[in-house]
């Protein structure tokens, strides 16, 4: 193989290199998007976590306290 092919083999390659590189630069940006978008909705989803888990605690003390209403209108002493 010449000098004249090997640089036109070289070239190839860096061509080739240069289009791959481009390609995993796109792939890359594409998967930031999806990172950033799938962080906001785990944050979304953490936020309705907390609100189911506050509205269950309420929803706790509303159930003791009628408990308690109950176990009073029945005579009954609370445990």
């Amino acid at each position: 193989m010449t000098i004249e092919e090997q640089f036109v083999e070289i070239r190839a390659n860096l061509a080739d290199v240069g289009e791959k590189l481009r390609h995993i630069a796109i792939i890359a940006e594409q998967n930031e998007i999806r990172a950033a978008d799938h962080e906001e909705r785990l944050v979304a989803n953490e936020e309705r976590i907390a609100q189911f888990m506050e509205t269950f605690n309420r929803m706790g003390r509303i159930l003791q306290i009628h408990e308690q209403r109950i176990d009073g209108l029945e005579g009954r002493r609370p445990a």
